[in-house]
Parts: structure tokens; sequence; C-alpha cells
């Protein structure tokens, strides 16, 4: 999901007609990976970072560091679940929000290394019957401008339509039609390829392409990625237990800005069963950092593909770094620091995610925690902001430890 502002009073009161507590078993925590965590040299300082995000009043964080010279850390701070006072460990598993679009993006292009899919065909070549006739730029439009966000096709999360009936209840549940409807009808936001404006819609149709010509975009994910990897704590929809697999955390979203935490836990799980292509996944920290190191390491996709998906398009009036989409990755180049971080964050009601691998350094961070960050409250801003900086600076607290 992204970003959207609206009144915030509105969700507090739905909320409380809602709520309920929501309580997944975790198993003895056991260490899948090859752990350097002890002997890190940031160790203390990471630590005391995620630390003090908890102090701030983030309910629990989990991050995932692999550096060149000290290897992986894994650390975790706060609280799994509050109404059992369950401390986060290192293998529990947190809703992924939009780090879910890379993943989708990265199967897809598995399948156009395998002569399946091609980026510069027309979203009406794969889906002639799939779609509503009246969607925007479905002639037009590629699977390349889908992938980048430059397809000109409107965001069905930030239709008033769709926001007055997913908030007017929600427990409610939709189908991928339904979400097209939001948008089937209405206007281009821009030509096809004019500009770069994020959409949900696009990977949505991405998940639908695959499905045309794999028979299940979901198989391509688990058979190109997570088997391949061998993420055995990454679920989507085929694997054991989703949408609530064990060690699944509660998660929480601040509706009245102020800071008080309400349980979503059903709320968000309910959100990923109903969805495709934008969100819907769930991983470890260590799972998000090894997928997308893996990516930029040349074990998925081969490096003329990985070149392909980090050959960005430019947002307008980015300040004094350049920002942009490549394809399923944001990308940010400071020219200041020599450094390019690529990757996604991810918002949602009860996630909230930035996993980024730094280019030049070959460094890669997984950060995740369990509050809402879709919402514009205090506390998302803090959290991104800590993270990896704001816009126009870059480096944010987790970046200053280990790129300087």
């Amino acid at each position: 999901m992204k970003k959207i502002t609206f009144a915030l009073f509105f969700i507090a009161v739905l909320f409380q007609s809602c709520q309920r507590q929501v309580i997944i078993p975790l198993e003895s925590c056991q260490t899948y990976w090859q752990d350097s965590t002890a002997t890190h040299p940031k160790a203390t300082a990471l630590q005391n970072l995620i630390d003090k995000y908890v102090e701030k009043g983030m309910p629990g964080i989990t991050l995932a560091v692999h550096t060149p010279e000290g290897g992986i850390w894994v650390g975790a701070a706060g609280k799994a679940k509050i109404e059992t006072d369950e401390n986060v460990e290192t293998c529990h598993v947190f809703h992924s929000a939009s780090v879910a679009k890379t993943y989708h993006v990265t199967a897809a292009m598995t399948l156009v290394e395998a002569g399946k899919l091609e980026l510069d065909k027309t979203i009406d070549h794969y889906l002639p019957d799939l779609v509503c006739a009246n969607l925007a730029n479905r002639n037009t439009a590629t699977i390349r401008q889908l992938m980048n966000h430059t397809s000109g096709i409107p965001d069905f999360i930030e239709q008033m339509s769709h926001i007055t009936d997913y908030f007017n209840n929600l427990l409610n549940t939709f189908t991928t039609d339904d979400y097209l409807n939001y948008v089937c009808g209405k206007k281009p936001e821009f030509k096809a390829g004019a500009k770069v404006s994020y959409s949900n819609t696009n990977t949505v149709l991405l998940a639908l392409i695959m499905d045309e010509i794999a028979g299940n975009h979901a198989d391509v994910l688990t058979k190109n990625i997570f088997e391949k990897l061998n993420l055995t704590q990454t679920f989507y929809k085929n694997e054991k237990g989703y949408p609530a697999p064990t060690g699944l955390v509660n998660t929480y979203v601040d509706t009245r800005g102020n800071g008080a935490l309400m349980n979503a836990s059903h709320i968000e799980r309910n959100f990923a069963g109903m969805n495709i292509g934008h969100d819907a996944m769930m991983a470890t920290a260590f799972d998000y950092m090894k997928f997308m190191h893996a990516l930029f390491n040349e074990q998925i996709i081969s490096r003329p593909s990985l070149d392909e998906m980090i050959d960005f398009v430019n947002y307008e009036n980015t300040g004094k770094i350049k920002i942009g989409e490549g394809l399923g990755l944001e990308i940010m180049f400071s020219d200041k620091y020599k450094i390019t971080r690529a990757g996604h964050n991810g918002g949602s009601l009860g996630a909230a995610n930035n996993v980024f691998h730094y280019i030049e350094k070959n460094i890669t961070i997984a950060v995740c925690s369990n509050f809402g960050g879709f919402l514009p409250t205090p506390l998302s801003r803090q959290f991104y902001h800590w993270n990896v900086g704001k816009k126009d600076v870059l480096l944010g607290d987790i970046e200053r430890i280990i790129l300087e």
C-alpha cells in the first residue's frame, strides 16, 4: 500500500468497533543462517539503534544486515505481541506491505529470461479479455511501464470510492476484479511513459499477466525465488500456514496519531489473504535481506536482467539527490556520498519496512516493524526517516552506522 492522507479520527472510530486479539504461537526460535551477530563490528551500535526505536514508541523491530567485512548481523527489540508480553525474536515473521512488489517484478523477470514475457509488449497483448475494456492505457502501457510506474494507470487504493468502501468495513472481502473496477473507466494519469507515478494497480496487473502465461503467479514466486534461495520463512499464497504462519507477529496501528496503538492483526491478515501483486507476503527480516542480497549478487536473474531493473526513471523535483523507479525497485542516488540505494519500502495498517541494497558497497539491510506505516503519523515518519533519512539527506541512522 501507499500512504494517503485522510481523517485519522474516522479510522479510529472504526477500529474501536472491530478490535480483536489474535495470538499465533511461536515455536522455539532457531537460527537458520550462518550467524556472525556476536562478532560483527557494528553489532553494539545496531542493537542500540533498534532499542532506541522501541523506546520511541514502536512495538517491535527486527533488523538484518549483510556487510562484506562483518557478515550477517540480525537483531530484535520490543514486543511481537503486546497483549501477552511476548518479545520479538529474530525468527518472527512480518508482513511485507509493498516490499512484495520487488518479488513480483523479479519473478516476472525470470519469465522474461525464459522467453515467456517481453518487457515492451503492451498489457492487452497478454490480457486481451481479463481486464475491463476501458482500463486506462491498456493498449499503450507496456510491461516495463507497469514495473517502473510509468504506465499512467490510476492507483485503485487512492480512489475515494475504494477508501470509503474499505474503511467502512475493514474486514470486508474484495476480489481482484473489485479492485480493478475502481479504476476501470477512469482517465489515465498521463500518457504511458510520460512520467512516473506510483500505482499499486501496476503490480496487480503484473500478477494477472503471470497467471496468464505461467498458470499461477504464486507458483512462479515459490519455485523461482523462495525454493531457489531456500527462503524457508517466506510466505505468499502457496506456503504452509498462510496467511497466518507460525511466528507471525501481531500488528498495531496508531489511528489517532498520538502513539496509542490498537491491535490490527485480524485486519492485516484479512487484507493479505485477498490481495495479489502489490502486497500480501510475509517473511523474517533475514529472509527479506537474503532475497535482496541474492538479487543484487545475480543469484536469481542474470546481470543483463538486473541492469534492466536498476535502470531508473527520475521523479520530478526530488531535490539534492536523484530519486526514481527502476523495475520493481525504488532507487536513490547521492552524488555527495556516491552511493546508490535500491530496494523497496513498505507501509500497511500492520507493517513498516525498508529492504535495501547499497550497490557500491554490496551491503544489504532489512528492517521490519509491526506497526502501521501506511498512515502519515509521527510514528511512521520517524520510522522511515530514522532508517534511511529524509529524501534530500539520504543518510538515516542505520545508514550512518553501516556506510560511514
